[in-house]
């Protein structure tokens, strides 16, 4: 994790400086907002969870695989109406 200068002089890099400068290059941080009363079901769920994170990138992808079975482009709607029976075992 070596830092080179312009005169040849070899300079590390803290962690904290290398961890930041990773974050900046490779992660993209997205988030949103939950109303406690209407969205308490969603609330209690992600509580329930020992990784949020991890679940739900894998509920994401499953929802990408799910649509590609169905035939159907990803929805890029405002407000996606979800069909119950859809989601069942068959």
């Amino acid at each position: 994790m070596g830092n080179t200068t312009g005169k040849g002089k070899e300079r590390s890099m803290s962690k904290k400086d290398y961890d930041i400068k990773y974050q900046k290059e490779n992660v993209r941080r997205i988030s949103f907002a939950l109303n406690k009363e209407t969205d308490s079901d969603i609330i209690d769920l992600l509580e329930q969870q020992t990784n949020v994170n991890g679940f739900l990138k894998w509920l994401i992808r499953k929802y990408i695989i799910f649509v590609a079975k169905q035939g159907e482009g990803m929805p890029y709607k405002d407000s996606i109406e979800f069909d119950d029976d859809a989601w069942k075992s068959k």
